[in-house]
């Protein structure tokens, strides 16, 4: 109010608006500096870590995902972080646990959740000097007794044969792209380009966050060109199923 009345309206508008603005974020740089909730204190380091150097921006949409899919929803993320007990760190471990048992998510994914909740705790520690508990340890590491089998041609397309029509396509160009389900199922017409026999992928579908061009084999090439026919022609996606359907 202060500084909104003297300036009045009129030719004054913009200088009212910027005014009204640095006020504004003013008052919000005071709540967060005020504020030592698990929220706040995860959001300043994903923040410092954009804005620190590209290696480690890369890891940004990890975290953000790991604070947001499982910390947060599992944690009272808006309590200050310095009244965490131990013993709730370990029930939440135990919680991760259940999960990796039930197979409803990997060994190695809870382990990058417990490190992200580690890093947050320390940059708490590090940065504002907020005592935080001694956080569980991560699961130990399985011994990798996994025998691989390449898979012959016959036995893909044995494995395509049996699949539903409306995720076959969408499977055929992920089995002979090589690409993730997310990435086959993010592609769009204006990607493709058939002539040459490739899709250009931009960097946001991409695990590794860069552009990639992907060359099409027969069997791939036919994957995309049954997807067109049956995609419904308003749409710019070619597959017509969702992450979970798939």
């Amino acid at each position: 109010e202060r500084v909104r009345r003297p300036l009045g309206r009129g030719a004054r508008g913009e200088a009212e608006a910027a005014a009204v603005a640095f006020v504004t974020r003013w008052a919000r740089e005071q709540i967060a500096v005020g504020t030592d909730s698990l929220e706040v204190i995860a959001a300043k380091m994903v923040l410092r870590k954009r804005g620190s150097d590209g290696r480690a921006a890369r890891y940004v949409d990890a975290i953000e995902g790991h604070l947001k899919n499982h910390i947060y929803t599992r944690l009272d993320y808006r309590r200050p972080i310095g009244t965490f007990e131990r013993a709730e760190l370990m029930a939440f471990r135990a919680d991760l646990d259940t999960m990796v048992q039930a197979e409803f998510i990997e060994r190695a994914t809870a382990n990058r959740v417990l490190t992200t909740l580690r890093q947050t705790f320390k940059f708490a520690e590090k940065e504002f000097a907020i005592a935080v508990p001694r956080l569980p340890e991560n699961f130990p590491e399985l011994p990798n007794d996994e025998v691989w089998t390449l898979l012959r041609p016959e036995v893909i397309s044995s494995i395509l044969g049996a699949l539903p029509d409306e995720v076959r396509p969408l499977f055929g160009l992920v089995a002979n792209a090589g690409l993730r389900v997310g990435a086959a199922l993010a592609t769009e017409r204006s990607w493709l380009d058939l002539k040459r026999k490739l899709i250009r992928y931009p960097a946001r579908v991409m695990k590794g966050r860069r552009n990639h061009e992907i060359e099409l084999n027969a069997e791939a090439l036919t994957a995309v060109e049954t997807a067109l026919a049956i995609a419904p022609k308003h749409s710019e996606q070619i597959f017509g199923v969702t992450y979970w359907q798939a």
